[in-house]
């Protein structure tokens, strides 16, 4: 048995007469067979070792960052993602990812803590 890959999505060229939507033309089907078929075992084995991470009794040992909640906000969110303390260098506004890579790397984990030297940040917490 052949197995199709379908999209469905509304037809924005559809203008319903105001009476009865028609079905067959509200929406779109489109065929992403070829699109999606060299993918299929990719992700399957994907899957198969998200199942075996998502059984486990404790989270992976990753170290957290954005991969957390992008694209999705992981199952062990909470567990890895303890409250961080008001002075945290992740509370700064504004600051970017790059910033805060820059900042880990040196050590530095408290707002008190970031050299005058450093560029690009301001250290007045938000209220």
């Amino acid at each position: 048995m052949k197995v199709v890959h379908c999209l469905m999505h509304l037809n924005r060229d559809y203008v319903c007469d105001g009476k009865q939507y028609k079905l067959e033309k509200l929406f779109v089907i489109r065929d992403v067979t070829d699109e999606t078929s060299a993918l299929e075992k990719e992700v399957k084995d994907l899957l198969r070792e998200e199942w075996k991470v998502l059984a486990r009794a404790k989270p992976p040992e990753i170290e957290p960052g954005s991969h957390c909640t992008n694209p999705f906000t992981c199952e062990f969110y909470d567990l890895c993602n303890k409250p961080l303390p008001a002075d945290h260098v992740a509370n700064l506004p504004g600051i970017s990812a790059k910033k805060l890579e820059e900042l880990a790397s040196q050590g530095i984990d408290c707002i008190r803590n970031i050299p005058n030297s450093f560029v690009g940040v301001s250290t007045a917490l938000p209220n």
